[in-house]
């Protein structure tokens, strides 16, 4: 089996980070390879030396020096980079049932991004928990009468 040049581990490590599918990625990074071998390509180049050292350049180090809030939001901006993928290159009126329920998965957790809302409760949620912590601060004073049991 092949293995890869330092360019194309360079732009399979890139592709890869940018949230394109190794499965997309092998046959740009190599096209002279034919189809019934791209498959162990897919399996096999991400994990070679030169692909793992690009990658570990562009994260800012290897994954076992990194702090453990760097590793969460490395995770989280590799998810939202393939989310961006998908909702990019992807025509949902062309997708299966599944694969729409992904996309629009997707499109919906970059739009809270977007909005600074991702990871945070809706806004009746949001409101309510305020709310409730005025009423227990004292800042807010319910009046009425109160319910039986």
């Amino acid at each position: 089996m092949i293995e890869p040049s330092e360019d194309q581990a360079a732009m399979l490590a890139l592709l890869m980070w940018s949230g394109v599918s190794a499965s997309e990625a092998i046959p740009f990074v190599a096209p002279e390879v034919d189809s019934a071998s791209q498959p162990e390509l897919v399996r096999r180049w991400p994990r070679t030396k030169p692909v793992l050292d690009a990658r570990i350049r562009l994260q800012g180090g290897e994954w076992t020096k990194l702090s453990d809030p760097d590793k969460v939001k490395l995770a989280i901006d590799q998810a939202h980079r393939c989310q961006a993928w998908i909702v990019a290159t992807q025509h949902p009126g062309e997708l299966s049932a599944g694969d729409l329920t992904k996309w629009k998965d997707s499109l919906l957790s970059l739009e809270k991004v977007q909005a600074g809302t991702s990871g945070k409760a809706d806004a009746v949620s949001t409101f309510l928990e305020q709310f409730q912590r005025k009423i227990q601060s004292g800042e807010v004073v319910v009046k009425g009468k109160a319910a039986t049991h």
